[in-house]
């Protein structure tokens, strides 16, 4: 419920750091209605996979944005990927993913370890902050202060 929560005052604002979290406002209401009434929802709404940076890095704030996550087949050919649109939320070595597919529930259910709160346990993935989506955003950042 915490991360839907999170979705939902993310898109129902107009603070330009979270101009990038957008949705329909079909979604949106459904958010708001989950949220209020402490229903997590549909297992394939939004479903959220986490990563941890398993090294500490530049100490930074960062707003959310949408991004293309590529995630591999791995049912045909792990070396082959499929583009899947996110929103990616950080906080401070945690990295949230909102799915923002149209995940039928039987795909959900074949990978429903990767997502939170389907089971009683879930993987959380790692990176190393050297290499990650965070550390080239902030080398980014001090490139075009100087």
């Amino acid at each position: 419920m915490f991360l839907l929560s999170l979705l939902w005052r993310a898109a129902a604002t107009d603070l330009p750091e979270f101009s990038a979290i957008r949705i329909p406002e079909e979604d949106l209401e459904t958010l708001r209605t989950l949220v209020c009434s402490g229903d997590p929802g549909s297992p394939n709404f939004y479903p959220v996979q986490l990563t941890q940076l398993s090294t500490i890095g530049r100490i930074h704030n960062h707003a959310p944005i949408a991004r293309i996550k590529s995630i591999p087949i791995l049912d045909t050919d792990p070396l082959q990927h499929e583009p899947a649109p996110i929103f990616r939320f950080y906080f401070d070595g945690l990295i949230v993913h909102f799915d923002r597919r149209k995940l039928s529930l039987t795909e959900v259910a074949e990978a429903s370890n990767f997502f939170v709160g389907h089971q009683d346990t879930f993987l959380v993935t790692t990176q190393t902050y050297d290499g990650s989506l965070q550390s080239l955003q902030s080398i980014n950042i001090q490139v075009q202060e100087f």
